[in-house]
């Protein structure tokens, strides 16, 4: 998908380059939105992408939507993407940036997996869902212009980047993971083989530039030393590719917050994700995608002094 924002005119453009116009006007307190006619298949995730473009700088923004269609109109109200306020139909952003399934391509459909609660290591946690392979998260990022993407790593087809990464001098010094490829194979056997640890790779355009480890919190070693609750998750971070750690290049991956916790469903409580990796990246713009993502309440503290690696661990609530 691309968007491109002209004036009053959002031209959505799905991945085979079929377009969906939006047109936007002015009212008092924000702006109306008017969608075109169509099939809903293809309107409903251009809908999500115009809104998305128009609340990325800015969440609170009102957005009324004209829809001459009724079906659509109800569509919209029972996908949990609008809610009707006296005769208008508006956008609630906040529904709209919990929406696992335009950017979760194996979203589950009923919203979540089944919980059933199991023992690993001496710790209570539920079952987990059998881990994604391929695409596991796609998402047109507007103030980037380009396709924030993960896929699940695969062994043999990932093995050379995620060497040459692991011995760059500036992960290493983090990751401590630095080794031949026979060490590098291990790794990544493992990991792909362990249910808690989901490692990933990120592109950007399709482009690699980092790997990604996705855990349990409950089943990971950091789980006994805190209040883990069953659905905390984690991100291990080796941004591989220098080009993308500068300022600039931090949005590429910190906009994917989102997808460690898109993977569940919300069942009450805290949000918590814990973070690790290049902890100077992690500042402002960290914190700036967290509130992109509708998180609020933003709590960094530090980790155990017993681990050997600095992380920061961010508690957030919607």
């Amino acid at each position: 998908m691309s968007i491109l924002l002209d004036g009053d005119v959002i031209d959505v453009r799905d991945s085979d380059g079929v377009g969906s116009i939006f047109r936007l006007t002015p009212e008092d307190e924000g702006l109306r939105l008017h969608v075109p006619a169509g099939p809903v298949e293809r309107l409903l995730p251009a809908l999500f992408g115009a809104i998305e473009a128009l609340t990325a700088g800015e969440r609170t923004i009102r957005i009324g939507l004209v829809c001459d269609d009724s079906d659509f109109a109800a569509t919209l109200i029972r996908e949990g993407v609008a809610i009707r306020k006296g005769e208008m139909l508006m956008a609630e952003p906040a529904l709209l940036w919990q929406q696992p399934r335009f950017w979760l391509p194996q979203a589950a459909p009923n919203g979540g997996h089944p919980q059933l609660h199991a023992l690993s290591g001496g710790q209570r946690h539920p079952r987990r869902a059998p881990k994604p392979v391929g695409v596991c998260y796609a998402r047109f990022i507007p103030w980037l212009g380009q396709v924030l993407s993960f896929r699940a790593a695969d062994v043999e087809g990932d093995l050379g980047l995620y060497h040459r990464w692991m011995n760059d001098p500036r992960v290493e010094v983090v990751w401590e993971d630095g080794g031949d490829l026979a060490r590098h194979r291990r790794d990544l056997e493992e990991r792909t083989a362990d249910p808690h640890v989901l490692p990933v790779i990120g592109c950007a355009d399709g482009v690699p530039f980092g790997y990604f480890e996705v855990y349990w919190a409950r089943e990971n070693r950091i789980g006994p030393h805190y209040n883990a609750d069953d659905y905390d998750r984690g991100w291990h971070v080796a941004i591989g590719e220098e080009a993308f750690t500068d300022t600039n290049g931090n949005g590429y991956w910190d906009t994917g917050e989102p997808f460690v916790n898109l993977g569940e469903p919300y069942r009450g409580g805290p949000l918590r994700l814990l973070m690790h990796g290049e902890i100077e990246y992690f500042t402002a713009t960290g914190m700036y995608a967290a509130s992109q993502a509708g998180i609020q309440d933003l709590l960094f503290l530090m980790e155990m002094e017993n681990l050997s690696v600095l992380r920061s661990m961010v508690t957030m609530r919607h």
